[in-house]
C-alpha cells in the first residue's frame, strides 16, 4: 500500500471554508488519521484542535481574526 498524497484540493477547500466563515466561525474536518491536514489548517486558522480520533480524526479549526 502507500502512495502519493496530494493536498492541493484539500488546501483549496480549507481556503474556501475560511473565506466563508465570519469571525468566531468554526470549521470541522473529518479525515483519515494518516492525512496531514493539520499544517494546512494551522497556516490559515487561528486555532486548530483535534476533537476525536478513531479510524478517522475530527479536526476543529476556528477563525478568530
Amino acid at each position: 500500500m502507500g502512495g502519493l498524497v496530494v493536498l492541493e484540493t484539500a488546501a483549496a477547500f480549507i481556503e474556501a471554508a475560511y473565506a466563508h466563515l465570519e469571525r468566531g466561525g468554526r470549521f470541522y474536518l473529518v479525515a483519515n488519521r494518516f492525512l496531514p491536514y493539520e499544517p494546512l489548517l494551522q497556516a490559515r486558522f487561528t486555532r486548530v484542535h483535534t476533537v476525536a480520533v478513531s479510524s478517522h480524526k475530527v479536526l476543529l479549526a476556528q477563525k478568530l481574526d
